[in-house]
């Protein structure tokens, strides 16, 4: 049998491990190079962020938060213990910040389009109360509106999101003012007076304005949104002891009070262009209203003057003057409807009880009475569906959310504590010891206990 013959390959060989070699080591040197570029990369952000360019924390000393991959929606903004503004997700989680230097930061507001915040604080630079605005996905807080002889202390968004208008103080009269996001530090002054109360059309093209209260000076008026306009006045109106008018949700009706001539006043709804206005109710005192966002429904409470903060009966009557229901024998302080219109949240004041999750206490003594010795804030919640009242949670009320108590129906406009799905409520409370605020989470159909999400001062939700 012959032998195969011998086939020397040996080169072959020799070629082919050179080449795996070669390939190899072109891998291995792509790796290194990418590894390098990616630690360079990280490095000059790093700079970028010690230096105060481009990302990162800024001269000024406010931080610009790192993108986020989910959409600026179903969010939560809150000043925490540390003065600053933030933002976190319905559960507490994500929690970012929007400014690092804690510059008495207040008043958070989200635009109506959900894109930025704005929120009141001290210039760091001045050292002057300010009107700052920041993007919650990216960039920097830019100061609007800033002046030591006017500081400003209230706002409230344009429903077009381009602009802010807001109040500030001046010995002791207010002003209206009014600044874009694309012009800062150019405000035009709208109206002045006090105490003054606004509400903006929903198309934003109209204020509806009510300035002096029940004064011989004050008045009801319009104001368009454009350059040059003038007020328009309603004619031979006495306006009534109440506070903001509202619009309703399509904008073809107002609503307002004017005094009856015997301390009493009069709740109509008027048809814009129509000269006669339909009554809905009668209240005597002063009394605070708000309107449902289906416009179905509106809440009042008619409070009592020499209470602190204002409280009184709460009434539950359709936007048409239909029946008229007492929500509850307790006294009411603020009310605040949920974004579908089924369920408003009324806040009283009380003896804690140990159930505090669904007891049933009335407060102790009249409207006229003072407020018991220990007391603490309430919140209930009543179901237009199921037709109950339900405790949502007994808390010490925070500073800053105090503030709000007496003008809710103004603050009803321009910032919302419910969840965009209606089911959730935000509590912002101060701990027994007064170090810390509290902030809660509510689950208002009790499915799920009341839950700590963070420490902070004010929480609102986002509007969508």
């Amino acid at each position: 049998m012959n032998n195969p013959p011998v086939v020397d390959n040996s080169q072959d060989n020799k070629t082919t491990n050179n080449g795996r070699r070669l390939f190899w080591k072109i891998i291995i040197a792509s790796l290194v190079l990418l590894i390098c570029a990616t630690t360079l990369t990280v490095s000059a952000v790093s700079v970028v962020v010690l230096l105060g360019l481009g990302t990162g924390v800024q001269s000024t000393g406010i931080l610009l938060p790192p993108i986020p991959t989910a959409e600026p929606y179903n969010q939560i903004a809150f000043i925490g213990d540390d003065d600053n503004l933030w933002v976190m997700a319905p559960n507490g989680t994500r929690k970012r910040q929007l400014t690092n230097d804690g510059q008495s930061y207040r008043l958070p507001a989200w635009s109506p389009d959900n894109k930025n915040i704005a929120f009141i604080g001290t210039d760091a630079e001045s050292g002057d109360t300010a009107l700052f605005s920041t993007p919650v996905l990216h960039g920097q807080p830019t100061v609007l509106y800033s002046d030591t002889a006017s500081p400003p202390f209230y706002l409230y968004w344009s429903p077009d999101s381009q602009s802010v208008t807001f109040l500030s103080q001046e010995n002791s009269d207010m002003t209206l003012q009014q600044v874009y996001l694309n012009r800062p530090h150019r405000a035009k002054t709208l109206e002045e007076g006090a105490p003054f109360y606004w509400a903006w059309s929903p198309r934003g093209d109209k204020l509806l304005m009510h300035v002096g209260g029940d004064s011989k000076k004050s008045h009801i008026s319009f104001l368009r949104n454009e350059r040059g306009a003038t007020l328009e006045t309603l004619e031979d109106i006495d306006p009534g002891r109440f506070q903001s008018p509202v619009w309703s949700p399509d904008g073809s009706h107002i609503f307002y009070a004017v005094a009856d001539g015997e301390r009493k006043s009069i709740l109509y709804k008027q048809k814009i262009g129509a000269s006669e206005p339909v009554e809905i109710a009668r209240f005597k005192g002063p009394a605070h209203f708000i309107l449902s966002p289906d416009g179905q429904n509106m809440v009042y409470v008619q409070t009592e003057r020499r209470n602190e903060p204002p409280f009184g009966m709460a009434y539950l009557i359709t936007a048409d003057g239909g029946t008229e229901r007492l929500l509850t024998d307790t006294p009411v302080s603020s009310a605040y409807w949920s974004p579908n219109g089924r369920k408003v949240a009324l806040l009283t004041m009380g003896v804690l009880t140990s159930d505090d999750q669904r007891a049933s206490g009335k407060l102790a003594g009249g409207l006229a009475a003072q407020p018991p010795q220990e007391t603490v804030h309430r919140w209930w919640v009543y179901d237009l569906d199921k037709n109950e009242l339900d405790v949502l949670k007994s808390f010490n009320a925070s500073e800053d959310f105090s503030t709000t108590i007496p003008y809710f129906d103004q603050y009803h406009l321009s910032l919302t504590f419910w969840s965009p799905d209606s089911r959730y409520f935000l509590i912002s409370e101060t701990d027994p010891d007064k170090k810390h605020g509290l902030i809660w989470l509510i689950d208002s159909t009790f499915e799920n206990d009341p839950e700590q999400i963070a420490e902070g001062t004010m929480a609102v939700w986002s509007w969508r």
